[in-house]
């Protein structure tokens, strides 16, 4: 059915209200204080969408949609906060490293709560959320799926907000006058390196949490999705930033040579060892899946997925061989296990 006239109007009238509200908040209030503002009339929305739903009068077809509106201010929010809150204020001329301490500070404290309001708002609407998916992508979408998705968002808001902590905390021990042996570029990569690392385990802990499982062991093989390769694409993306990055360019463009540490007793050692300790875990949270052989096609090579029903074909040649290798690499490196 169609919906109301008047429905219709109260639609426009909150996205006019909203509307004002920001170009209100930007206008009149600091950075973070306008951050805050868009938060609490977000809430201030979710809220007003509970109670009308609750409301035992609550006429059919009578939607308002502001939980989805309320999510989106949070979205905006999220963007300003990293966009004109972290990284304006960090590349101004009057940032201070030693203004706030690291972490525990009104910045980190708004990415928290940027990331909690949108875990609770999508989490609280779940169903509200999953149809406007499912249209879009023309078949349904698990909970794992859902859940896995808004993990990304939540874990990439607070990964922003730490990695600018990250180097907060390397500037201020700078300022402070500290004798730092490494660069305080180099110092800032290898952070963000193992913060990165983390997160990507994190996120893989999830994706494991949250995958289906089979009924029995051996009943089908572990699942495979979304949730088992973007672990490791951004594993390999946070590896190839630490060779080429942290190490290669560091070396190549220091001016005063190599940094004047103990030989294998080092932060740049360290920060390798992490990254292989990283391999290990990973390769036990987010097993790679066996290429398989169709009985029809003996030459088709292919990833299956228990969860869609569909195989996948790989790329002949080198891509198949390559995917072959790194997949007994990762499931050697956890003692020959693939799956739990």
């Amino acid at each position: 059915m169609p919906a109301p006239h008047w429905q219709q109007l109260a639609l426009a009238t909150s996205i006019a209200g909203s509307v004002v509200w920001v170009v209100a908040s930007l206008d009149g209030l600091p950075h973070l204080g306008a951050t805050l503002a868009l938060v609490l009339y977000a809430w201030l929305l979710f809220g007003v969408d509970a109670a009308l739903e609750w409301s035992p009068g609550r006429a059919p077809n009578s939607k308002l949609y502001l939980a989805p509106h309320a999510v989106v201010l949070v979205l905006f929010a999220a963007m300003k906060w990293a966009w004109i809150d972290e990284l304006t204020d960090r590349m101004s001329v009057n940032w201070n490293a030693g203004e706030y301490i690291p972490v525990l500070n009104p910045f980190m404290g708004m990415g928290v709560l940027l990331a909690a309001s949108l875990a609770i708002m999508v989490w609280l609407k779940q169903t509200e959320f999953e149809r406007p998916l499912t249209v879009s992508l023309g078949r349904s979408l698990s909970s794992a799926a859902f859940f896995f998705a808004l993990a990304i968002l939540v874990l990439l808001i607070l990964t922003i907000g730490l990695s600018f902590e990250a180097d907060r905390l390397v500037e201020r021990a700078a300022a402070a006058g500290r004798e730092l042996v490494w660069s305080v570029q180099q110092l800032k990569l290898f952070a963000l390196t193992i913060l990165w690392e983390m997160i990507v385990l994190v996120l893989a802990f999830i994706g494991r949490t949250s995958e289906p499982r089979a009924l029995a062991t051996g009943q089908s093989p572990r699942p495979v999705g979304f949730q088992t390769v973007l672990p490791w694409i951004l594993f390999l993306v946070v590896a190839a930033k630490f060779m080429f990055f942290d190490m290669l360019m560091m070396r190549l463009t220091a001016v005063q040579g190599a940094a004047p540490v103990t030989v294998f007793f080092n932060l740049q050692v360290l920060t390798a060892l992490l990254l292989l300790t990283g391999f290990f875990c990973l390769s036990r949270l987010s097993p790679l899946p066996l290429p398989i052989t169709l009985p029809d096609k003996s030459t088709s090579t292919g990833i299956f997925d228990v969860e869609t029903g569909k195989k996948f074909p790989l790329a002949q040649g080198g891509v198949d061989e390559a995917v072959r290798m790194l997949q007994m690499v990762a499931n050697s490196a956890a003692g020959g296990h693939v799956g739990d």
